[in-house]
């Protein structure tokens, strides 16, 4: 992946506010994952749904924040448990693996025939300009991945879900 190139999420679609709009939603249909979809995906003011659900404000927000805990603070959480985004530690760390390192210029390095010669622990393996260009290349990719997490944890626990289920489910957890 290019410096500037970034990474795409498709899984998780925020409603649109046109979309919203058509809906026929009423405050029964307010469940936990419902709520998590409009207001923590999908941004929709609690104003606006209870005006669609034609209901006061003061019962959305009631139903958000006492019986489903929704808060500015939480919001990553509660996406992550309504989408199923909940890697492990080492399923993280295979991902971030797999990313940064397994999947990238070490692969140019790898492929080819196998020699006798690299038996031999006295040779060099690679050079001084391929060790640079293979860190450069992972640690231009943790950045990437790091800055996601900070600014847009949603998107990275996303990433790292999808990554894992691509690349390492193989791998030893």
């Amino acid at each position: 992946m290019e410096k500037n190139e970034s990474i795409k999420i498709t899984n998780i679609k925020e409603i649109s506010y046109k979309d919203f709009e058509d809906m026929n939603l009423e405050f029964k249909d307010l469940t936990y994952p419902m709520m998590v979809q409009l207001w923590c995906v999908s941004d929709i003011p609690d104003a606006m749904i209870a005006e669609k659900c034609k209901v006061k404000k003061e019962k959305i927000v009631y139903l958000r924040k006492n019986k489903y805990k929704l808060t500015l603070y939480n919001i990553s959480e509660h996406i992550r448990n309504v989408y199923g985004i909940n890697p492990t530690i080492r399923e993280e760390a295979n991902a971030i693996v797999a990313y940064a390192f397994r999947n990238g210029y070490i692969e140019d390095l790898h492929a080819g025939k196998h020699s006798d010669i690299l038996e031999d622990n006295s040779y060099s393996r690679i050079t001084n300009e391929e060790m640079r260009k293979l860190m450069i290349e992972c640690c231009q990719k943790m950045a990437q991945l790091l800055e996601m997490k900070e600014k847009d944890p949603n998107k990275y626990y996303l990433f790292i879900s999808q990554y894992h289920n691509m690349f390492c489910s193989n791998w030893i957890k």
